[in-house]
C-alpha cells in the first residue's frame, strides 16, 4: 500500500460449492511515513541567521523543494536539495533572502516542503 493513498479492500468467503460471500468491504489510507516538523526559531531574524525546518522519513537520495512565498501566496524563493542518503531525518533551512538574495521584509511566510514522500507547510515569522 502506498502511503497516503486510499486503498479499496473486500474480504470474501469461498464456499465448496464456488459461493461466494462477501464478509466485508470498506477501504484503508495508509498514514505517510513523512513528517514536517516545526520551523525553528520561529520568528526568526535573517540577520546573521536562517529558519530551519527538519523533516522525518523522506524517500533516501530524492530531491527536497523548499519553496517560500508570502502571504498573498508569490514565490519569492525555492532551495532544492537531495534527501539524506539513509532517509529518516533531514533539514532544510532558508536565511531570509529572496531569489535574487535580497533580504525580504518583515512579516508572515510560508515553507512549503514537497518531494521524497513529503507535501506539507508551515508559517514561519520573519522579523528584519
Amino acid at each position: 500500500m502506498a502511503p497516503g493513498v486510499e486503498n479499496r479492500y473486500r474480504l470474501e468467503a469461498v464456499f465448496e460449492d464456488g459461493r461466494l460471500l462477501t464478509v466485508a468491504e470498506g477501504s484503508v489510507v495508509a498514514p505517510s511515513g513523512a513528517r514536517l516538523g516545526r520551523p525553528f526559531p520561529n520568528p526568526f531574524r535573517s540577520t546573521g541567521g536562517e529558519v530551519t525546518l527538519p523533516y522525518q522519513g523522506a524517500q533516501p537520495g530524492a530531491t527536497v523543494t523548499l519553496t517560500v512565498a508570502d502571504v498573498r501566496g508569490r514565490s519569492i524563493r525555492e532551495i532544492s536539495l537531495p534527501a539524506p542518503a539513509s532517509g529518516g531525518f533531514g533539514s532544510i533551512a532558508w536565511d531570509g533572502r529572496d531569489r535574487d538574495g535580497h533580504p525580504v521584509p518583515g512579516g508572515v511566510y510560508y515553507l512549503y516542503v514537497r518531494g521524497a514522500g513529503i507535501d506539507d507547510a508551515r508559517a514561519v515569522v520573519h522579523v528584519p
